[in-house]
């Protein structure tokens, strides 16, 4: 974050921590041509899927990122947004969820209930949170809670966002059993 909103760690939804560069030197082979711009909304989990494409491998069916090179072949705009979350964030007693595709983001502190809503066209920087009443933010909310509405946190009761009592518990139900039974 480099002091952007007084905060010094990646520890949030802001763009000074969320916002990384997704850069790619293809080889000349792939013919994707050179300084290709896609302004699509990527994640670090389209990294090893775009890395087995580019070496002619199968992407396993039960990898959750994407290729990236259909994007830069102009053959798919990619995903609609990118969803981004911390369990902890002790100074806010608070964890973090987010949603954005690059123009807008809606970020959700389930700890506190806070919400916020930025157009990132208008306001890079994040200094003008369009808040709760903005038209927008019930479309980012609702496409929060369709994603969480199945987690164990407890995030979501009947369709709407819950706030916890505190920090996002981390929830691993393989580890947490296995640190029960050690073998």
């Amino acid at each position: 974050m480099l002091g952007q909103h007084q905060w010094i760690r990646k520890r949030s939804g802001y763009e000074g921590a969320a916002r990384i560069p997704f850069l790619l030197r293809a080889p000349a082979r792939l013919d994707l041509g050179r300084g290709v711009v896609a302004n699509a909304p990527v994640e670090l989990m389209d990294v090893m899927p775009t890395l087995l494409d580019l070496a002619g491998v199968p992407i396993p069916e039960e990898v959750d990122g994407t290729s990236v090179l259909p994007i830069l072949r102009g053959e798919s705009t990619g995903r609609d947004f990118v969803r981004g979350e911390c369990s902890r964030m002790e100074t806010m007693n608070s964890g973090t969820q987010f949603l954005s595709d690059g123009r807008r983001k809606y970020i959700w502190y389930p700890g506190t209930g806070h919400e916020q809503f930025f157009d990132l066209e208008s306001d890079p920087d994040e200094m003008v949170d369009l808040g709760s009443a903005h038209t927008e933010t019930a479309i980012w909310r609702q496409r929060l809670v369709s994603i969480l509405a199945d987690r164990p946190e407890g995030f979501v009761e009947d369709g709407r966002l819950v706030r916890l009592t505190g920090p996002t518990a981390p929830c691993l139900p393989q580890w947490e059993n296995a640190s029960r039974h050690p073998i």
